[in-house]
């Protein structure tokens, strides 16, 4: 009897089990977009999450040989330190198509400057047209402080009193006293009491149209602070040397010298090539400077409104041995489709995303230097 007990409660907590189990599979997954910030309980506010990739701030440099010529050597190997213009990468035969190689990075390079002024020129537009929005703003508020909504009903006020005074006047006096109804001065109070309610609803009025019109012009100055600071950034990024020109400067070297220079201070990232190949339309290798990293994160385009320039941002990966923080410096005006998969196959995937970049710590950058594209978890804070 005892062992049919123990049976039949082994089978209960067997059922039990099964059925929690599915009962929290079912359940829907909250969605990685946004979670509460940990770090104040009480805020109502809420962190972006997203996904982004570990890169050098002057990008990955493909470095190219010859088209058709045979590697004669790989004189560099992977993770090796690298200085511009002094270590010696690769070398060819020297020969006519060199020339050729050099003209095409450079009809790059023209092509990626041309497109950064379109991005400045953007950019310039926006600080303009936000600039006008706030001189709007600013009049509108000027506007609503005015009192001539306020005018009118005050002047019938100040009417109906004197009205009512001249009839009070006219009733006390024996003369004329049997000129004034006795209903008259009634109906002048009652005159008085409509153009009071209508003042007040007219200085309601004019109060409201105050509120709406400081709100606008908080908005419009913010909206003008973020073109600015956009431009700002562009501006300097415009001033500081491209992957473009940089592959401009290495095939000028091969073309003047026959062998592949070092284009940056830098480590090469990865060697693709080995003597006696043939270099077609693929890199030999992939150099880079680690000095400063940076994260392109691909944030919904619906909740790229919650980020800003300046704003801070934890970078999380179960590669890298600890938590990388940064701060969000440019956030790209373009709408694209998402490239980068969710970790999470439970989660709310949206197609159109927006890409922030992400200037990472000082202090963090060597962590992130040693894994080149790997995918992060990104999670912005507001100011």
């Amino acid at each position: 009897m005892k062992a049919l007990n123990l049976l039949l409660v082994s089978g209960a907590l067997g059922v039990a089990f099964v059925s929690g189990w599915f009962v929290r599979e079912s359940l829907p997954a909250v969605s990685p977009d946004t979670r509460p910030n940990n770090s104040n309980a009480d805020s109502a506010k809420l962190d972006v999450v997203a996904q982004g990739t570990l890169q050098p701030s002057s990008g990955l440099i493909n470095i190219f040989g010859p088209p058709n010529q045979v590697v004669e050597s790989i004189l560099v190997s992977n993770g090796q330190a690298i200085r511009k213009d002094e270590t010696e990468l690769a070398t060819f035969p020297l020969t006519k198509t060199l020339q050729r190689q050099a003209s095409i990075a450079a009809t790059q390079a023209a092509e990626a400057k041309r497109e950064l002024a379109q991005r400045i020129s953007l950019a310039e537009g926006q600080v303009d047209a936000t600039r006008v929005a706030v001189s709007l703003a600013e009049l509108q508020l000027e506007q609503a402080k005015l009192r001539d909504l306020l005018e009118i009903p005050e002047r019938q006020l100040a009417s109906a009193k004197e009205k009512l005074t001249r009839l009070e006047a006219l009733a006390k006096d024996p003369k004329t006293e049997a000129y004034v109804a006795a209903t008259a001065i009634d109906e002048q109070k009652l005159a008085i009491i409509e153009a009071e309610i209508q003042l007040s609803h007219a200085m309601k009025q004019n109060e409201s149209a105050q509120k709406a019109a400081t709100l606008e012009l908080e908005a419009a100055k913010e909206a003008h602070d973020r073109a600015v600071a956009t431009h700002q950034t562009l501006l300097t990024v415009q001033l500081q040397p491209t992957s473009a020109d940089l592959a401009v400067s290495a095939a000028e070297a091969v073309a003047k010298e026959g062998r592949v220079m070092a284009p940056v201070d830098g480590q090469v990232v990865q060697v693709l090539a080995r003597a006696g190949e043939a270099a077609l339309h693929v890199p030999l290798m992939q150099v880079a400077d680690l000095s400063k990293m940076e994260c392109i994160a691909e944030v919904p385009d619906r909740l790229i409104s919650q980020i800003h320039i300046g704003d801070s941002a934890k970078l999380q990966s179960s590669a890298l041995p600890r938590e990388l923080g940064g701060s969000v410096v440019e956030i790209i005006p373009v709408v694209g489709n998402r490239s980068l998969p969710d970790p999470n196959p439970l989660a709310l995937v949206d197609r159109e995303t927006v890409k922030v970049r992400i200037e990472i710590n000082e202090a963090d950058v060597p962590v992130a230097a040693k894994l080149l594209q790997l995918q992060v978890n990104v999670i912005f804070s507001s100011k």
